[in-house]
């Protein structure tokens, strides 16, 4: 239709080019003659700048649709977790299937806000006016589209950057060891690894992943006792924080600890601030002492055997819920072992702060069992609170040196360990070691680097909730 519009413009403008001709003869007898012509060219010229002025506004309106839709595939392929290359291409595809191959396109990505910015040039040679005047007129559209990202079902992710390591597995040989990623209930394709640096393989570890394993990085060759339902790449997309821009929980009030008459440690939501099993202090201060018989205490302690500075040790340490804990500064780093189990009583969220971590690296059978208030039905007032079980905030970022790295979270004990719930620490090194009866989370395991080994049988399950979601994707300007 627009090539149609053209023609009739051309055969138009032959008969303008005709009349000004006229007016370029010399003059004859006759005003009225005259006066005609002169009237004739300014109608004319009137009716070719209604003409051209048309043309105008109609390839404006077509560029503005070719700006509008190039932005829109182009957010639309970013929400999916697209690389900046493949969606400009396509939003330059675009621009092309509407005629304007010989536009000038500029496409801006704002990631932090997830926006992208198409700007289309396109140059309109007039028709009439251009008898009159030389040069091609230049119409101008822009196209600001923006997307939530699909919230994509990863079970595994570092989160850190070249020069971290991003994801390594060790060891985890069938039928002592292994890793199984799925989604509850089963979905195709979901559960996958992501890495935002490499993902490393040492030896044959075994693994069954119902998705894909994403590395931004290098991707080891995937050993044949490695299974996965998707596909294995590297140099992939960035992997984003599912839990990125989630509030802070504030501890305001001390928590406290009742002693019962079995020698069992009930802490109440709250702050602490000098809380280890294995170096119980006998001062009574909130966080900071033994306490009995529903006095506030901090530190690992409870009836029966005592290390020697006169705080007994607990039999048992129950985090009741629902409700938040908060650990801050370095005392109050919970080390789990000593063969004293540590579970929830409802839904609850610890949080680990200040150089505070949680360590369950024992030699012996100590039992970490946890869960998030999403798993008990219970509400900790934000939905990715209600998600995690454990939150580890702590600065600097890890530089991801094994034992030596003091912002660890080490989860290699030779108990049970069973977390309903997202594991997030996303500026620390994560070690899931050891030889450990069975380990299971019931969520995400995020970490700025992730280190997986040992003789255990890990299986991380994503919950529905988790799962991928249609994401939002519309034009903003």
């Amino acid at each position: 239709m627009r090539n149609r519009f053209r023609s009739g413009i051309l055969k138009l403008r032959g008969l303008a080019a005709g009349v000004a001709g006229a007016l370029r003869r010399p003059a004859h007898a006759g005003q009225t003659m005259v006066l005609f012509a002169l009237m004739a060219v300014v109608l004319v010229g009137f009716l070719g700048l209604a003409i051209d002025a048309g043309y105008l506004i109609t390839e404006r309106r077509g560029v503005q649709n070719a700006a509008d839709a190039a932005a829109l595939v182009a957010a639309r392929l970013r929400s999916r977790g697209a690389a900046e290359e493949a969606a400009t291409a396509a939003a330059l595809a675009y621009v092309a299937g509407n005629e304007y191959d010989g536009a000038t396109v500029d496409i801006e990505y704002d990631d932090d806000r997830y926006r992208v910015t198409v700007s289309v040039r396109q140059e309109v040679p007039p028709f009439f006016i251009g008898v009159l005047y030389t040069g091609d007129w230049v119409t101008e559209a822009t196209a600001t589209a923006t997307w939530t990202p699909i919230q994509t079902p990863y079970a595994l992710i570092a989160l850190g950057y070249d020069p971290a390591p991003g994801i390594t597995f060790s060891g985890l040989n069938a039928p002592q060891g292994g890793i199984t990623i799925q989604c509850d209930p089963p979905t195709q394709n979901c559960g996958s690894i992501g890495s935002n640096s490499d993902i490393t393989f040492n030896g044959n570890p075994s693994g069954d992943i119902g998705g894909n394993i994403s590395a931004v990085g290098a991707l080891d060759s995937v050993p044949s006792s490695f299974q996965y339902g998707g596909t294995a790449a590297g140099g992939q997309a960035d992997i984003l924080d599912p839990f990125a821009g989630t509030p802070k929980p504030e501890c305001k009030e001390e928590g406290t600890i009742t002693i019962d008459d079995q020698g069992r440690w009930h802490l109440s939501p709250g702050l602490y601030t000098d809380f280890q099993a294995s170096a119980p202090t006998p001062t009574s201060t909130p966080g900071g002492g033994g306490g009995k018989d529903g006095n506030k205490g901090g530190g690992n302690g409870g009836s029966g055997d005592s290390d020697g500075s006169g705080a007994p040790k607990p039999k048992e340490v129950i985090f009741e819920g629902p409700g938040i804990f908060c650990f801050s500064g370095e005392k109050a780093s919970l080390s789990v072992e000593n063969n004293i189990p540590h579970r929830s009583n409802g839904g609850v969220l610890l949080y680990f702060t200040g150089g505070a971590t949680i360590d369950f690296q024992s030699g012996d059978s100590s039992d970490l069992i946890v869960s998030s208030a999403q798993a008990t039905g219970d509400s900790l007032g934000n939905s990715n609170w209600n998600q995690m079980a454990i939150w580890v905030d702590n600065t600097p970022v890890s530089q991801c040196r094994g034992q030596g790295d003091k912002n660890t979270v080490r989860l290699e004990g030779k108990g049970e360990l069973n977390i309903q719930g997202a594991i997030y620490a996303p500026n620390s090194q994560i070690a899931l070691k050891g030889n450990s009866n069975s380990a299971t989370v019931g969520g995400p395991v995020v970490g700025h680097c992730v280190d997986i080994g040992g003789s255990v049988i890990f299986t991380i399950t994503v919950p529905e909730e988790l799962q991928t979601s249609q994401g939002q994707v519309y034009l903003i300007e």
